[in-house]
């Protein structure tokens, strides 16, 4: 009934000319969201490279952050000065009760937890702060839409959409190391609104020839081929792609203004 395209890995980049515990800039390519991105949070002062996270804790005054996704296409992004490595969680989501919970949006939250978790449980001290995804797309009536099975379906899928309105929400797992080595997490949630203009049969047969919402719950990608089929988003574009990256920025920045040991 769920969906989820859970985002995971890990990696870092720092940098030092940032003003005092300004938020880290996450440079997420639209065409490459699930590309996750572990920052180096850098303390004023510190004047450190930028390593790629090893089975070692910090010895200097930055926290790295791992970025969990069950994504197996990750793009390698180190031309845009990131350094990552990749740290899939092998929590297996189906062992989830997804009719017990009480809204889409707890089952995200639930689900990025428990992926969480499981990475932060072979990870130990190699990261500071760990960070999972969760995304599922829905109706307004709380159906949840999954991957099509096969082209009538995905242009069934696509005959929804067309001038309709439909639901997309990230939830997110957020744990800090503490200096006991054991992780605190918390969780929240974004909701975005997609809204698809109205679609001739041309244009649906059109897109779904092309493939690319094969793989993609709901039978779209918003950052590839069907943006041009997208009429309006309300909400954050990255809870869309599969992280909200407004609310998360401002999480982690007060994670490192209020956390003397990251």
């Amino acid at each position: 009934m769920f969906r989820s395209a859970s985002l995971a890995t890990g990696g870092m980049i720092c940098d030092s000319s940032r003003p005092r515990y300004t938020a880290p800039m996450l440079k997420l390519n639209p065409t490459q969201y699930n590309a996750t991105i572990c920052s180096k949070l850098t303390r004023p002062g510190s004047t450190t490279s930028c390593p790629a996270v090893s089975g070692s804790s910090t010895s200097h005054r930055t926290s790295s952050a791992a970025m969990v996704s069950s994504d197996k296409g990750l793009v390698d992004q180190r031309a845009q000065g990131l350094q990552f490595v990749v740290e899939s969680s092998r929590f297996d989501e189906k062992s989830l009760d997804k009719a017990s919970y009480p809204t889409v949006q707890a089952f995200v939250e639930d689900n990025a937890m428990h992926k969480a978790r499981e990475v932060a449980s072979r990870l130990g001290r190699q990261a500071d702060i760990i960070i999972a995804a969760d995304t599922v797309i829905h109706l307004p009536s709380g159906q949840i839409m999954e991957k099509p099975v096969d082209a009538a379906d995905a242009t069934a899928m696509m005959r929804s959409h067309s001038g309709a309105s439909h639901q997309v929400t990230s939830g997110v797992a957020l744990g800090v190391r503490g200096p006991d080595d054991h992780y605190e997490f918390s969780t929240f949630h974004e909701t975005a609104t997609v809204t698809f203009a109205k679609l001739s049969e041309d244009e649906i047969a059109a897109y779904v020839a092309t493939g690319d919402g094969m793989d993609k719950a709901g039978g779209y990608g918003i950052q590839s081929t069907a943006a041009v089929l997208i009429e309006s988003i309300q909400g954050d574009y990255y809870t869309i792609v599969g992280l909200p990256v407004h609310q998360l920025s401002h999480r982690l920045a007060n994670v490192v203004s209020t956390r003397s040991d990251v």
